[in-house]
């Protein structure tokens, strides 16, 4: 942005060009900022997941660690708790009316211009 001077009034011109760069300028930051906070939710699930790799490489090597033949679970159980994590998706309460939505919509411009984000909301 240029320099202003406060003491002489701006024209409706200047107005305009100095809150048209005023918004560029919050657009890129809010991308920015956007950005790092992907950036930093994908480091933190790759650091979980790296770390319980390890841990299971290394509790590999114990003996006794894994269950034995007659130790193992019975094939109901799991399958039972697969079925209901599957359903848990599909089974959802309504989603609530647009008024209670705390989460807002990505305007349309900002979609088209940035194709890598996914759109939160209901």
């Amino acid at each position: 942005m240029q320099y202003v001077n406060r003491k002489k009034s701006l024209s409706l011109a200047e107005k305009e060009q100095h809150d048209l760069e005023r918004q560029q300028y919050n657009e890129a930051l809010r991308l920015k900022n956007n950005r790092f906070g992907i950036a930093l939710f994908q480091l933190s699930w790759i650091m979980v997941f790296v770390s319980l790799i390890i841990v299971y490489w290394q509790m590999g090597y114990q003996p006794g660690w894994r269950p034995t033949a007659e130790q193992a679970p019975h094939v109901l159980m799991p399958t039972l708790a697969t079925i209901a994590l599957i359903l848990s998706g599909w089974l959802r309460p309504p989603s609530p009316s647009k008024k209670h939505c705390r989460i807002q919509r990505i305007p349309m411009q900002q979609r088209r211009s940035n194709r890598r984000f996914f759109e939160i909301g209901y």
